[in-house]
């Protein structure tokens, strides 16, 4: 796992712009040298998968860590207060951050013959990221090299992406998004 995360970790630099935006829509790279006093904003449903350095995220009362090798998800629309917490110009935060669209996860649960989660919970989740899910990851962000097979390849390894969070821990929280839209 270690030297794909040292690839990813080149493909998110080469690739990183100032506002965080990619040739992929649903797709963003967050670079950061220093660590950051916490920043309020609203987080929406997405998952963030961290390659270095580590950030602090509270909602309300409810703080939560994560750093490299892990992804934070959240699957409703939440203000929050981020802080990047680890980070320096030798080795910066990175994560990328892909946002979850209702429409392609109800899909994929009609197509898996999967049902809409329960609305319980809290709606946001840091787990650790596997094999399985890091090499479509890995799949995704070598795209953003080739903008022609992009176009077509992308939605496909973003389904995959999406299943392999459906298995994964927080699989009935991911399921609640399908029965919001």
């Amino acid at each position: 796992m270690h030297e794909q995360m040292d690839a990813l970790r080149a493909l998110a630099l080469k690739h990183a712009s100032p506002d965080w935006l990619t040739a992929y829509p649903r797709l963003a790279i967050h670079v950061g040298e220093i660590c950051t006093g916490p920043l309020q904003g609203m987080y929406e449903p997405m998952v963030c998968f961290v390659l270095q350095g580590t950030k602090r995220v509270t909602v309300g009362d409810i703080s939560l860590e994560y750093g490299c090798e892990t992804y934070l998800m959240a699957t409703v629309d939440v203000p929050a207060t981020g802080q990047i917490i680890r980070a320096s110009p030798e080795k910066p935060y990175i994560s990328i951050a892909m946002r979850l669209d209702p429409a392609t996860i109800a899909a994929l649960l009609l197509d898996a013959d999967l049902v809409p989660g329960d609305a319980n919970g809290r709606g946001f989740a840091v787990n650790a990221i596997n094999d399985d899910l890091l090499d479509p990851v890995h799949r995704l962000l070598r795209l953003l090299d080739t903008p022609a097979d992009a176009r077509v390849m992308a939605p496909m390894i973003e389904r995959e992406i999406i299943f392999r969070l459906l298995q994964g821990p927080q699989g009935a929280m991911l399921r609640q998004i399908a029965r919001s839209d």
